[in-house]
């Protein structure tokens, strides 16, 4: 979730969604700058806490990798992400819905924050943005939609 107040943004993050800002470097290329932390079960403080509360941590054997949560017993889930909405059945293993919450002032230099979901391969979006100098919205949507991606364009294109 992202919200702009005036010259703030403030993203709340949980599950390993990815708020990533576009911002005009010195020499006027773009530069990208991930302003979330994917929540990720193999991540120190996050595995921790599930392991405190009794859920494990383990990839599979034929996702080396791939960390995920698991019930005290048994192969379920099997949830990749440390934190999410919804998934009440480990609530008192460890998983919680606690957002990370961060801010950012916003300089005249941010062009735009693009939001993507779990599951969603990004790089081709930086490619995209980074590989162009100028880029039409038409050609940003068709890739967008292609990708199946949420875009919040927020500062100068006002879509």
């Amino acid at each position: 979730m992202e919200l702009c107040q005036g010259e703030l943004i403030v993203i709340a993050n949980v599950g390993n969604s990815r708020a990533v800002l576009a911002s005009t470097s010195d020499d006027g290329s773009l530069v990208l700058v991930q302003l979330t932390v994917d929540f990720k079960p193999n991540l120190p403080q996050e595995a921790e806490r599930i392991t405190q509360c009794k859920g494990r941590v383990f990839c599979l054997r034929d996702e080396p990798g791939v960390h995920r949560v698991w019930l005290p017993d048994g192969e379920t889930p099997g949830l990749a992400m440390s934190r999410a909405f919804g998934d009440y059945c480990m609530k008192d293993y460890g998983l919680i819905f606690v957002p990370e919450v961060t801010q950012r002032n916003i300089t005249s230099r941010d062009q735009f924050v693009v939001l993507v979901t779990d599951g969603v391969c990004i790089e081709p979006i930086f490619l995209f943005f980074l590989g162009e100098k100028v880029c039409l919205p038409s050609m940003l949507i068709r890739l967008l939609v292609d990708q199946k991606l949420i875009l919040c364009l927020l500062f100068r294109y006002g879509m």
